[in-house]
């Protein structure tokens, strides 16, 4: 009967040490930053796979990008990044040709739109873009694309479309001020200029904490954003709508984003020559980073 008596005590013990422990529960709660290891680089990986549809012609595009990113200055308040690419690939199907391009390639690229932008993809090869992250994880500065393209006729703006900062701010997370737990939400205004002057008014909410990882889920509507710095697409689009889904995974530790998955519904209205044009698009972007 002692014995018994000691080994349930020990089971009762033994659950109470694990419930005390073990994974996090909603009433836990986590402050977010993004503080990158100094010094360490990052390897990400970024696909975007786009279908756009204009006057019932369809064009695919999958575009490959491989960057290292390096945390130069890290501090409370910011983090300072250095990125290179290390590959860059391109695959587009439309009615009027196809192109491919791939940066591993010593072929060149094919198609004749693909010998038209290899100098552009070229010059990106060579490009050490600096930016810079507040605590909060937003990109509020990028240097490196300035003039990259200058002298290139018809390519000048092509530093705004291709520049990784743009495509980083919409596939990473954004935090809020206060510590979050399980179940809460909180809303951010993402600026994306690359392809279209949008902004992307996501909510985040908390799926999951663990030790290790913060899992988020985001959704949302896209509008057309306005500002003084909405790009050279602002000169040829004049409305931008959609909405989009998306789930990330987060370091705990450093809030560096591990994974990013995102799908865009874009519908955008343009005039080309006096004539009123629709393009509906259909984005999904992918991240990796170890």
């Amino acid at each position: 009967m002692k014995q018994f008596k000691w080994l349930a005590l020990t089971v009762v013990a033994a659950l109470f040490i694990t419930a005390c422990s073990g994974g996090k529960s909603a009433s836990d709660k986590v402050e977010l930053r993004l503080r990158p290891e100094q010094g360490k680089t990052y390897a990400v990986a970024m696909e975007v796979n786009s279908e756009s549809k204009v006057m019932g012609m369809t064009t695919n595009t999958v575009m490959n990008m491989e960057m290292s990113m390096t945390a130069d200055e890290v501090s409370d308040e910011q983090s300072i990044m250095s990125t290179t690419y290390d590959r860059m690939a391109m695959n587009m199907e439309t009615p009027m040709g196809s192109m491919q391009y791939d940066s591993d390639d010593t072929s060149g690229a094919s198609g004749m739109m693909g010998e038209m932008m290899k100098p552009v993809f070229d010059k990106l090869m060579e490009v050490n873009l600096t930016m810079t992250f507040n605590k909060f994880g937003e990109v509020v500065e990028s240097a490196g694309m300035e003039g990259l393209f200058e002298g290139m006729a018809g390519m000048e703006n092509m530093g705004d479309q291709m520049n990784a900062a743009d495509q980083m701010g919409a596939a990473t997370a954004v935090f809020p001020e206060d510590a979050v737990g399980v179940g809460d939400s909180w809303e951010k205004d993402i600026v994306n200029t690359a392809n279209a002057p949008m902004v992307m008014k996501t909510t985040y909410t908390v799926e999951e904490i663990t030790d290790s990882e913060v899992k988020l889920k985001l959704m949302g509507d896209i509008a057309t954003y306005e500002g003084e710095d909405a790009g050279a697409a602002a000169a040829q689009i004049d409305d931008v709508s959609g909405d989009f889904t998306g789930d990330l995974v987060v370091d705990r530790a450093t809030g560096w984003t591990k994974s990013a998955n995102l799908t865009q519904n874009v519908q955008m209205k343009m005039t080309q020559q006096g004539m009123p044009l629709t393009v509906d698009a259909v984005n999904t972007i992918t991240m990796t980073s170890k």
